[in-house]
């Protein structure tokens, strides 16, 4: 789309390109083309928020940080002897935050409400049921982790979401022998995709609107395999014109393509998806071709919300806000690490330095003598005149109190990232009580601050075109052929393992048309309810769980998520088990509790993995053993009145 158009003669040097479409597809590509330059612009304009850089430049600098880049060598003998090397701290401690922050993966909690804002409590646990199946059917756990560790480095993070449907050719033989070449579903580019969005890939439209779904466009430009490409899109006419190694530029003052080597493109193709959200406008080029509908009016955006409204199929999100959110972009954690980094980095080589000075330290020679390196090794013996002197040239350094420093700056780096062990929730050492250990956690979840925020902004935004695409794409009937040519609907179910109260269960969603048209009374529903306990119970031995769901009433409700503060916090085994244990000690001499469910819950739950019930004695045994524990009790307390309990028996012989 943005190329220099070599000019000669007053005309394009160029060759004309083959594509060559209608003019108004002609008019639209000059206005993506203005808009990508804008885009463009932004990345490489100076900002003030990045200490006078772009925006590619802070990037390349605090990626730098990250991987810890070690400069070359000098190559002035004077200075080759000296340390250039980086350390690791600042890479550590991002590490660290990213791991912390990711230890339990996190998802939105679903409410739903119906035409008459009322709650609807089975509507959303079928939502987060819907919600998880995509998360755990996607790349969704480790692109997630992937996102955080690029809003810690770069400039802000990007989480895309988008449900494709994509072909491939297989080969399959025939009885007769010969092969045949047949289209079906590419399993790994079809359904819920995520992805995460490099800074660079993303163009803009304001860099001082903060909020991503208030920009006039958006733009991604992004480099894939012809391979991939060709499995999107080559069931458009116009992707015969797509060559590799060849950039179709448009120049608007001949109002013609041209096409122009490349050899960037030669393994890799150039998608730019545009998308301009007031227009309800989304459409690609590739290598600068235009792959839209031939009525460029008529390019509606894929992704939308219930409400049929489009929105970008992206979220965004930062470590820190740089201002009071009017800039798009925030700072990074390894741009705040920065100044620090340096210093200590500085320091800690200064100090090898002048440790190396002081091993081999420089001297000089007064006298007749000539002396150099090769007589300055263990074991060797030297015999100089009288008048010969050697002496160091550098005084003593206090090299102790320039290690100190280094130790300084980290501290200092651990209260800037958070990183310390202590508001980690990490104990200092020693026998911690429960409660200095429920402290821990607090502080650690009051720790996360600002970017425990974004990051549950970030979640219930994926989770909201998570949703959209529930509705739009898995809850919708495929038709399907059967006997005499006629047609019905197929819908599709869904089928989750899970742990419920210790057990392993399958959990199975049907969508279904049978209850379509049909206003069911309470009466009807509790029978419907009944009848499907008894399926769970008889056919699948109370291992499953199934949900019947009338998919229009379903695309009809209104949903609203969030992430509650103490997902934010990672589980950690150890502190729960030892409050478990603790409330168990407490409780389980307690005759007002029912102490089966308190061993269940509080001490055999904190061991047992899968099915706890298999670990718990049967009902009769537990009730026969509490009966006998019962008539011991009150044949203690008869001898107790009779006078012949073992406190009586002890009074009596004391007596005697």
């Amino acid at each position: 789309m943005i190329g220099n158009l070599p000019v000669k003669n007053g005309k394009v040097d160029l060759a004309l390109s083959l594509f060559q479409p209608s003019k108004e597809i002609k008019d639209f590509t000059r206005k993506v083309k203005q808009d990508v330059e804008t885009g463009d612009e932004i990345q490489h304009r100076v900002f003030n928020e990045f200490n006078d850089v772009n925006i590619l430049t802070r990037m390349d600098t605090d990626q730098r940080l990250f991987n810890t880049f070690v400069p070359p060598p000098s190559k002035d003998p004077d200075e080759a002897w000296q340390y250039r090397g980086r350390r690791a701290t600042s890479r550590n401690k991002l590490i660290s935050i990213a791991a912390h922050v990711t230890t339990a993966l996190l998802y939105p909690n679903v409410f739903a409400q119906n035409e008459r804002d009322e709650e609807d409590n089975d509507a959303a646990e079928v939502a987060k049921e819907l919600i998880m199946w995509n998360i755990e059917n996607s790349t969704y756990e480790q692109t997630f982790l992937f996102t955080i560790i690029q809003g810690l480095v770069n400039p802000c993070m990007y989480l895309g979401a988008e449900y494709n449907e994509v072909t491939q050719k297989i080969r399959t033989k025939l009885d007769n022998g010969e092969i045949s070449t047949i289209d079906v579903i590419d399993e790994i580019l079809s359904g819920f995709q995520t992805s995460n969005i490099a800074v660079e890939e993303m163009l803009i439209a304001n860099p001082y609107q903060h909020y991503h779904q208030r920009q006039r466009f958006t733009i991604r430009r992004r480099h894939v395999d012809y391979d991939e490409l060709e499995a999107l899109w080559e069931h458009h006419d116009n992707w015969n014109y797509v060559k590799p190694g060849i950039r179709q530029l448009y120049d608007p003052g001949s109002e013609m393509f041209y096409d122009q080597k490349d050899e960037e493109l030669s393994t890799l193709g150039e998608e730019v998806s545009y998308r301009n959200r007031r227009d309800d406008t989304e459409v690609v080029y590739v290598n600068g071709v235009y792959l839209g509908n031939e009525n460029v009016e008529n390019n509606p955006f894929k992704h939308r919300d219930n409400r049929n409204t489009p929105k970008y199929p992206e979220v965004k999100r930062g470590y820190k806000p740089i201002d009071e959110g009017r800039f798009y972009y925030y700072k990074s954690a390894a741009f705040e690490l920065a100044p620090d980094d340096d210093i200590l980095n500085e320091m800690w080589r200064m100090s090898l330095n002048a440790v190396k000075l002081a091993t081999f330290m420089p001297v000089s020679v007064s006298g007749d003598e000539i002396i150099d390196g090769a007589v300055v090794f263990p074991g060797a013996v030297t015999h100089f005149n009288r008048d010969t002197k050697v002496e160091a040239v550098l005084p003593r350094q206090d090299i102790a109190s320039a290690f100190n420093a280094v130790q300084n700056i980290e501290q200092q780096m651990s209260e800037t990232s958070r990183t310390d062990a202590t508001r980690q929730g990490v104990s200092s050492g020693g026998s911690n009580t429960a409660f200095e250990k429920a402290k821990e956690e607090q502080n650690a979840r009051i720790e996360l601050g600002v970017f425990g925020k974004m990051i549950g902004g970030l979640v219930v935004e994926v989770g909201d075109l998570m949703i959209d695409i529930i509705l739009h794409h898995e809850t919708v009937a495929q038709a399907e052929e059967i006997l005499g040519g006629m047609q019905r609907l197929n819908f599709r179910n869904f089928l989750r393992e899970d742990t419920v109260d210790g057990k392993q269960v399958t959990k199975k969603i049907m969508l279904t048309d049978e209850f379509m048209g049909r206003n069911l009374t309470n009466e009807e529903k509790l029978q419907r309810s009944f009848q499907l306990m008894e399926e769970e119970e008889v056919k699948l031995k109370g291992g499953a769980r199934i949900y019947k769901v009338n998919p229009n009433l379903f695309r009809k409700l209104k949903f609203k998520l969030r992430v509650e503060a103490d997902q934010l916090l990672p589980k950690n085994e150890a502190f729960e088990k030892a409050l478990g244990l603790e409330a168990y000690d407490r409780m389980i001499q307690n005759p007002f509790v029912d102490q089966q469910m308190v061993t269940r819950d509080f001490l055999v739950k904190n061991f047992a993995k899968g099915d706890v019930d298999k670990y718990m004695a049967k009902q009769n045994a537990v009730q026969q053993e509490v009966s006998r524990e019962k008539e011991g009790r009150t044949s203690a307390l008869v001898e107790q009145v009779a006078g012949n309990g073992s406190a009586n028996r002890m009074v009596n012989q004391s007596v005697v």
